[in-house]
């Protein structure tokens, strides 16, 4: 048996070929553009409690020893979207990171130091 291979065929299979090509692209696009706005986020929350830290410091003297603590200053934390670690040291600026829970990137939001 002997291929048949026509202008029709040709013409859709190219035309099949673009439009996987397209959807790809586009999974990919769509995949990385949610993944900045991750990264987008985690960066202003680590922004906000930096602040509320210095805040905190300037009005009180000293950095809270719990994170939780913060909240009086206007930040509320979402802990079923984020895990957050907070190592205060004395009067140096405490680290704080996230972790994204849920299936998430598990990438470390970064740390103020």
């Amino acid at each position: 048996m002997t291929a048949d291979f026509d202008g029709d065929n040709i013409l859709k299979i190219f035309i099949s070929s673009i439009v996987f090509i397209v959807v790809v692209i586009l999974t990919i696009g769509i995949v990385s553009f949610d993944q900045s706005n991750k990264i987008r986020e985690e960066e202003e929350i680590l922004k906000h409690i930096n602040r509320a830290l210095v805040q905190c410091y300037a009005l009180e003297g000293s950095y809270p020893s719990e994170i939780t603590y913060l909240s009086k200053y206007g930040i509320s934390f979402d802990k079923e979207k984020y895990e957050y670690f907070y190592e205060p040291f004395g009067n140096r600026v405490p680290t704080v990171q996230l972790i994204l829970k849920n299936g998430g990137t598990g990438r470390l939001g970064g740390s103020y130091e």
